[in-house]
């Protein structure tokens, strides 16, 4: 009998269980009865402190996120303006980078 349980984002937990870690390479929480989570996240913290011993950050990691969000969102901007901007003023007026024009016919001899 496996008491470990795993679940996958989005996944209700099981009946009489708690979290106890998140698995971030594989993306799930690993599981364990309420009593044992506690027990069992006090005992990988304790391993996890001996293995690769105390690592301070500098900053928190999670300001990251919103630089990152903020950057996403003006180019996603940026592509929507330009596409608008094509349909409102006409293609005649709007060069996207790195287009080229075409060349021009030259006059027919007839």
């Amino acid at each position: 009998m496996n008491i470990r349980k795993t679940v996958n984002p989005g996944e209700l937990l099981p009946a009489w269980y708690g979290v106890a870690w998140i698995d971030y390479m594989r993306n799930q929480a690993v599981c364990y009865p309420v009593p044992l989570n506690l027990l069992a996240a006090l005992v990988r913290c304790v391993y996890m402190f001996a293995k690769h011993g105390a690592r301070w950050l500098s900053h928190d990691p999670r300001g990251a996120y919103h630089p990152g969000f903020e950057a996403g969102r003006a180019s996603a901007h940026a592509v929507i303006v330009n596409q608008v901007v094509g349909d409102v003023v006409g293609p005649e007026l709007f060069v996207p980078r790195g287009h080229v024009p075409p060349r021009p016919m030259p006059p027919s001899a007839s």
